[in-house]
């Protein structure tokens, strides 16, 4: 205590205060720019890997990478037809997604992917970690890909993404 000053009572509560602190500690960093960081892809040869889990590991912050998913959502009344392919693959059986779905697939590169709009065959390259969206244009165009913006948020133990507005191997399906 501060010299010449006399306490009342001497006890100090040090649990009370560590709960206090802790309180505090992780309000702020639960909530504050401080918990907020980005975690860059990491590129390996073609692959590219992102932060998909935080965990604690007795006082150190662990970052696990993995493939980061590329969605192909449907935003048009008419089902899709694709067909999709990766590096060093075939071409894969025909899909169809139907109005209002999204696909989900785990490839750790580029895919391409073959859109059928009657007798009319569009191919994209779609970049890993990608989310596009099947829609009209502004003008009421033939619908075709576009690029949307998709935001990964991580928490310890769990991530989650949410999208804002010939040699026998072959593209793995859909993520269920």
């Amino acid at each position: 205590f501060v010299s010449g000053v006399e306490a009342e009572n001497k006890t100090i509560e040090t649990e009370k205060w560590r709960e206090i602190v802790l309180e505090g500690w992780h309000e702020f960093t639960g909530a504050g720019h401080a918990a907020r960081m980005v975690i860059p892809d990491v590129e390996v040869g073609v692959a590219r890997l992102r932060a998909n889990q935080l965990r604690d590991d007795g006082g150190l912050l662990g970052v696990t990478f993995g493939a980061p998913p590329l969605f192909i959502s449907n935003r048009t009344k008419a089902p899709l037809r694709y067909e999709t392919k990766i590096l060093s693959s075939n071409w894969s059986a025909s899909y169809t997604l139907k109005s209002g779905e999204r696909a989900k697939f785990n490839v750790p590169t580029d895919m391409l992917v073959r859109l059928h709009q009657g007798e009319r065959v569009l191919e994209f390259n779609l970049p890993a970690g990608s989310s596009t969206v099947y829609r009209t244009g502004k003008t009421g165009s033939q619908p075709t890909l576009f690029e949307e913006r998709l935001d990964v948020s991580l928490t310890l133990g769990e991530s989650k993404e949410v999208p804002v507005n010939g040699n026998g191997s072959s593209v793995p399906p859909p993520a269920e």
